[in-house]
């Protein structure tokens, strides 16, 4: 069994700890009690829905990300995408479309890409539940937000809650 390393930022409050501590200075919040059960949680477990999950749990605090494909030959959701082996879609446009594009000076925002920032977005989001010592994610909610001056990209944003399970 694995176990979980102790918080260097408190889960509750946000303060950062110079030092490990079996609790936060600021708020008092007992780390252990936050952790619950020392096993491994492995991102593929952990739940997540758009609604509320039909069981008690303890709210463990807010979690969010963003991506971005802004860059053209490397980019922040190029980067997790490959860290966390989710594929580049096979509707992406090919190499030779770039130099096109320039000369036409029309430029896709990669709406291709936004299941796969999705995926990015959730599996971080799972990441962060398990540092927090949950096992669940309640009330996923996501935005996009287009930038279609000059170069087009998108940034996507998610969050939510994380939890853990009683019982």
């Amino acid at each position: 069994m694995e176990d979980l390393a102790v918080p260097t930022t408190c889960p509750k409050c946000g303060f950062r700890l110079l030092a490990p501590a079996e609790a936060c200075p600021k708020c008092g919040v007992v780390f252990a009690r936050l952790a619950g059960p020392r096993h491994a949680v492995r991102p593929r477990d952990v739940v997540v829905t758009t609604g509320d999950l039909h069981c008690e749990y303890d709210v463990l605090g807010p979690v969010y990300c963003q991506v971005s494909n802004k860059g053209l030959f490397s980019n922040q959701l190029d980067q997790l995408a490959d860290k966390y082996g989710i594929p580049r879609s096979s509707t992406e446009a090919a190499p030779g479309t770039l130099v096109f594009a320039i000369f036409l000076d029309e430029w896709p925002v990669g709406q291709q890409n936004f299941q796969r920032a999705f995926l990015v977005c959730v599996e971080e989001l799972k990441r962060q539940t398990i540092k927090l010592g949950g096992d669940a994610i309640v009330w996923l909610r996501q935005d996009i937000d287009l930038d279609t001056s000059g170069f087009q990209f998108f940034y996507m944003q998610a969050y939510a809650t994380a939890v853990r399970r009683r019982g």
